[in-house]
C-alpha cells in the first residue's frame, strides 16, 4: 500500500481549520491544487496525488467544494481533455457513490448519487459492464485512462479483501467547486484578503457606512473616503471650533508630491513606475477591472460572450487562459493557468476598455497614447524618420524595453530602463489565447483617419519594435498608463 505523507499532511492542516468561505485561487495553487479548466460558471482543480475516496471527498468539502461529479458527457469530455493522460492506467474519483435509499437498486443507474445525495443521472459505462443493480460489493465510481481511452470504472468497496483490485482504492483528486468571486480592492464591501482577481468587487455599500464614517463619502477619483462638509476635519459631521484647532495644528504639514520611481495605489494595488526621458510610465501592465469611477469592466467572459461584446464595442477585459481557448510559449511558467498569468502579465484589454470616457487609468494618468511612445523611442535611440512610420523599427532597441526572462527563443532583453516589457500574448476577438512568451502588445489611446488604433508589439526574435494599427480593436492587448503633463 502507498504511503500518501504529503495529502496526508495536506488534509490534516485542512481538517484543524475548516474554512468558512472558499479559498482564493492562490491559496489552493499554494496548497499544491492546478486549475484545470473553468466553465459554465465551474471551476475544476487537480491534486496529483493518489488518495483513498474517502478523505478525497472529506478534504474537497473541507474546501467548500465536492469531488467532481460528471453532470453529461460535454462537461466530462472538458474534464478529461485537461487531465494527465498515460498508458499506466491513471484513475480519478468522481462524487459518485452508492446510496439505495435515494436511487433504487432496480433503477437503471443502479443506486448511484452525488452530492448532497443527488440522484446520478449521466452514465459512459464500459460495454457490458452491469450498473451494480446487482448490489455487488462496490461503493464509489472512478473514471480512467487507459490504453483503451476514457472509461468508467466501478471501484471497490472500502473493505479490500483478497480478490478485490485494491490499486484502484487510490487514485487522483478533481475538485468542483462553483467559481467564486473574489475582489483585491480594500474599498470595496465584499474585500478578500490575498485575492488575485477583482472580477466580484461589490460596491453597492459605496457611498455609505460599508466604506466611509458618518459624514464621510467615498471620492472615486482619489479613491478614499472624504469630508462631506468642507472644513469638518474630525469627520464629526459638524463644522465647529474642534475643526479650526485641528487644522492650526496641522499649519505647515504638506504633503509630499509624486515622485516617479515610487509606487502608483490604484484599486487595491501598487504599481511600479519608471522615469523614461520626460516621461513617467507605469513599469507594469495594468490588472484592474473596474473604471475610475468605480463602473465594472466587462470581465470573466467565455469565448463567445468576449466576441459578442466586442461586436457591440463595449469594454472587456480578461485573464490569459481564463475560458478560452489557449496556447502558449512561455518558457517557466503555464501562461493558460490564469492564477499564474495574471500574476506574470496583469490582465488584456480591447480597445473598447482604452477608448471608454471613464478611463481605466487612475487619476492624473492615461493610457499610453502613440505620440507617449514616440517620445519614448526617440528618447531610447530610434532616428526621426522612422518615428511615424508603421512596421518593425530600429536595431537593438527592444531589449532595452523586454524583462531579462520570460521570453521564448532566447529573446530576453536586458531591461535597461526598467520598463520591465513580459511577454503577455493576446486574445483574439474570437476568445482564444495565443503568444504568451513569444510576443508582447499593447494598446494605444491613439486611431488612425479610419478609425483604427494603433499598437505597439514587441517579438521574441526581433530586435525592433512595431509600430501599427489594428482593424480588430474587439482583441484583447496590455495596457500601459503615463502620467499626466504638470
Amino acid at each position: 500500500m502507498r504511503i500518501l505523507t504529503t495529502s496526508a499532511l495536506l488534509l490534516g492542516t485542512l481538517a484543524a481549520s475548516a474554512q468558512t468561505a472558499p479559498p482564493t485561487d492562490s491559496a489552493l495553487v499554494s496548497q499544491g491544487w492546478q486549475l484545470l479548466l473553468e466553465r459554465n460558471d465551474h471551476q475544476y482543480w487537480l491534486l496529483d496525488e493518489d488518495m483513498e475516496w474517502e478523505p478525497a471527498r472529506v478534504m474537497c468539502e473541507s474546501l467548500g467544494a465536492y469531488l467532481y461529479w460528471p453532470n453529461d458527457a460535454e462537461e466530462h469530455q472538458a474534464v478529461w481533455e485537461t487531465v494527465p493522460h498515460g498508458l499506466d492506467d491513471i484513475h480519478f474519483w468522481t462524487a459518485i457513490h452508492q446510496d439505495f435509499n435515494v436511487v433504487s437498486c432496480s433503477d437503471a443507474n443502479g443506486g448511484w448519487a452525488g452530492p448532497n445525495n443527488e440522484p446520478q443521472t449521466f452514465f459512459l459505462w464500459r460495454a457490458g459492464e452491469p450498473s451494480n443493480g446487482g448490489g455487488s460489493n462496490e461503493s464509489v465510481v472512478q473514471f480512467e485512462w487507459n490504453n483503451d481511452g476514457m472509461k468508467w470504472n466501478d471501484a471497490p468497496g472500502q473493505a479490500c479483501d483478497e480478490g478485490n483490485n485494491c490499486d484502484c482504492r487510490f487514485s487522483r483528486v478533481i475538485l468542483e467547486r462553483s467559481t467564486p468571486t473574489f475582489c483585491d480592492d480594500p474599498a470595496a464591501c465584499n474585500y478578500t484578503e490575498g485575492s488575485l482577481t477583482n472580477d466580484g468587487c461589490d460596491y453597492s455599500c459605496c457611498p455609505g457606512p460599508g466604506c466611509c464614517a458618518e459624514g464621510m463619502h467615498w471620492d472615486w477619483e482619489l479613491g478614499q473616503c472624504q469630508n462631506t462638509l468642507p472644513g469638518d476635519t474630525n469627520g464629526d459631521g459638524c463644522v465647529q471650533l474642534n475643526d479650526l484647532l485641528d487644522v492650526l495644528s496641522a499649519y505647515g504639514n504638506c504633503a509630499q508630491a509624486f515622485t516617479c520611481g515610487n509606487p502608483v495605489s490604484y484599486q487595491g494595488y501598487d504599481y511600479a513606475t519608471v522615469q523614461i526621458g520626460d516621461q513617467c510610465w507605469f513599469a507594469e501592465n495594468l490588472r484592474i477591472s473596474q473604471y475610475l469611477n468605480g463602473d465594472s469592466l466587462a470581465s470573466g467572459l467565455d469565448q463567445e460572450n468576449w466576441s459578442l461584446l466586442g461586436a457591440e464595442g463595449i469594454g472587456s477585459n480578461s485573464t490569459y487562459g481564463s475560458n478560452g481557448e489557449c496556447l502558449h510559449q512561455h518558457p517557466s511558467i503555464d501562461a493558460c493557468n490564469p492564477v499564474e498569468s495574471q500574476i506574470e502579465f496583469g490582465r488584456l484589454y480591447n480597445w473598447f476598455a482604452v477608448s471608454d470616457e471613464r478611463q481605466i487609468c487612475p487619476a492624473n494618468w492615461h493610457v499610453s497614447s502613440d505620440l507617449d511612445w514616440r517620445e519614448l523611442e526617440a528618447s531610447i535611440g530610434l532616428v526621426d524618420s522612422l518615428l511615424f512610420t508603421n512596421g518593425w523599427r530600429g536595431e537593438n532597441l527592444s531589449h532595452l524595453l523586454k524583462s531579462t526572462s520570460g521570453w521564448a527563443e532566447n529573446g530576453n532583453g536586458v531591461d535597461a530602463l526598467e520598463f520591465d516589457g513580459r511577454a503577455g500574448g493576446m486574445r483574439f476577438g474570437s476568445g482564444g489565447y495565443n503568444h504568451a512568451g513569444n510576443q508582447a502588445r499593447w494598446w494605444t489611446s491613439s486611431f488612425n483617419d479610419f478609425s483604427e488604433p494603433y499598437y505597439r508589439m514587441l517579438y521574441s526574435d526581433r530586435d525592433g519594435i512595431y509600430r501599427g494599427v489594428s482593424p480588430y480593436p474587439s482583441q484583447g492587448y496590455s495596457v500601459r498608463c503615463v502620467r499626466d503633463a504638470e
